[in-house]
């Protein structure tokens, strides 16, 4: 499950997993931890309802809603 969003959060895709600085302290979602098949991350989008999208490297798409993870 991923953590609600914040609107001060930041989120960083890296090689390494999908990281959430909240303005404290870094999370850090990778495919041990979350449903991501892939840790390398290429792109992030929110959308106008503050849905984030997550585009990784042959691992899917993803998004993150309400604290949910959904794979499209």
């Amino acid at each position: 499950m991923c953590e609600k969003y914040r609107t001060l959060s930041i989120w960083v895709g890296t090689h390494a997993g999908l990281a959430r600085f909240d303005g404290v302290q870094f999370k850090t979602f990778t495919k041990q931890d979350s449903p991501l098949t892939n840790d390398k991350i290429t792109s992030l989008y929110e959308d106008s309802n503050k849905v984030l999208w997550i585009g990784t490297d042959g691992g899917g798409l993803y998004s993150c809603e309400k604290g949910l993870w959904n794979c499209k």
